[in-house]
């Protein structure tokens, strides 16, 4: 990502969130000097991971029969496979032996297709088969779509499962044009499937906003705006699975489980739905923006262009409703209320870097002819994350009332101390 590019999503990103009397003011803040470390759940790109069903492992000695659909492995196959391949290659082992090629395959289909760029425990052979497979399709730059937002102690969250994700139907009607580059498919099958999937979830966080603000008493129009959104992310995931679709593959993914949308009812219903409009609008919607401002400025004119920026477009809005909430309502809280979103401030951003890292692996690096299917390399856009964060939302969040220098400084993970 060249200077220009970065500078320019910064300042898209930045019209978004600084109100009008700040327009122009030279407002910044230096980013952090250190590198910030790779959380753990991004440091090794391989583990099946953790809260899926468990299935007994065989002995060492056993053989993995073929997936049944190589192309949709399904948990207990990879499983097999991976036992029989930690077997038969030591760890460090640089060589793979033909008869398990194609275990090294079954894996890491089934990671990419499971694992969302989150990672646990690790698989200690990936480097080994993914060199021999010369397989790029697990390290993927996937950060759209808002998640669920984080909840402070004191909130029962629970988890739910969700149904299989099957798009094929709706995105082979709406399949672009793409540039031909076979040495890149699989890579850009696994980064546009993880969008569909991100994209598409994420419709379900919106409908829960709309419920909180209406429940707060908000007005029917902001209600049903933000509903609206809710159908553009549903659309967004369509799109995304059209681009899976023009690339050869199925726009389709297995269920995962999700947390349950946050009430925060330690707080006034004001209070709990600023929580909820900060985490998902000013802050994950705006990375989006960014992020995907470089990634369109640096696609060539075409189709998928085209594509990518309806999909920008849309979350420009969703960013932008969150920051003239934001704007029009913190002033209006007491300064106790300032205090604790700043307190909780400290989880979301937290929340927020997890969740951004785990989608931005650092060993994600396409050639130069990967920016005409829209990859990235996780490096530049981690740190053209940080910049929005510290150049963009962290100054926008001060000029309206709330500690966020202090909340980004010392953001943390519960528990919460204060």
């Amino acid at each position: 990502m060249d200077p220009e590019t970065r500078r320019q999503a910064l300042r898209i990103a930045a019209r978004l969130a600084m109100p009008l009397s700040l327009w122009g003011c030279a407002t910044t803040v230096a980013p952090p000097t250190p590198e910030s470390p790779a959380s753990p759940a991004t440091a090794d790109a391989g583990s099946i991971p953790p809260g899926q069903p468990v299935v007994s492992p065989p002995a060492p000695s056993a053989r993995c029969t073929a997936p049944a659909d190589p192309e949709h492995p399904t948990e207990a196959e990879a499983r097999c496979c991976r036992e029989q391949l930690a077997s038969i290659i030591p760890d460090g082992g640089r060589e793979v032996p033909s008869e398990v090629l194609g275990c090294c395959r079954t894996v890491a289909t089934w990671l990419d297709q499971n694992a969302r760029g989150t990672f646990g425990e690790g698989w200690p052979q990936r480097n080994t088969c993914c060199r021999a497979l010369e397989w790029q399709g697990s390290l993927t730059c996937t950060p759209w779509g808002p998640p669920v937002p984080p909840s402070l102690e004191g909130e029962r969250v629970t988890s739910r499962p969700v149904l299989p994700l099957d798009l094929r139907e709706e995105a082979a009607r709406l399949a672009p044009s793409v540039p031909r580059l076979p040495a890149l498919r699989r890579m850009a099958v696994a980064t546009w499937r993880g969008r569909m999937v991100n994209e598409y979830e994420s419709a379900e966080v919106f409908e829960a906003l709309a419920e909180t603000l209406a429940q707060a008493g908000f007005a029917r129009s902001v209600v049903d705006e933000v509903r609206g959104f809710s159908e553009e992310e549903r659309r967004h995931g369509v799109l995304c699975g059209a681009v899976v679709t023009a690339l050869g593959g199925e726009a389709r993914a297995p269920g995962t489980a999700r947390p349950s949308f946050p009430l925060h009812p330690d707080v006034e219903p004001l209070e709990a739905v600023l929580r909820n409009v900060l985490s998902v609008c000013c802050m994950s919607e705006t990375v989006a923006v960014s992020l995907i401002a470089a990634e369109r400025e640096e696609m060539p004119e075409g189709e998928l262009r085209a594509l990518l920026t309806g999909i920008w477009s849309d979350e420009v809005g969703h960013a932008r409703f969150g920051w003239r909430l934001v704007t029009d309502l913190v002033p209006t809280l007491d300064e106790a209320a300032r205090a604790r979103l700043g307190l909780w401030l400290r989880v979301a951003f937290a929340h927020l870097e997890t969740h951004e890292l785990a989608h931005l692996p650092l060993d994600a690096r396409p050639p130069e002819a990967g920016r005409a299917l829209g990859l990235c390399r996780g490096d530049h856009a981690r740190a053209l994350f940080f910049d929005t964060v510290t150049e963009v939302i962290v100054p926008a969040l001060e000029a309206v009332g709330l500690p966020a220098r202090d909340a980004w400084t010392r953001r943390r993970a519960l528990p919460l101390a204060a």
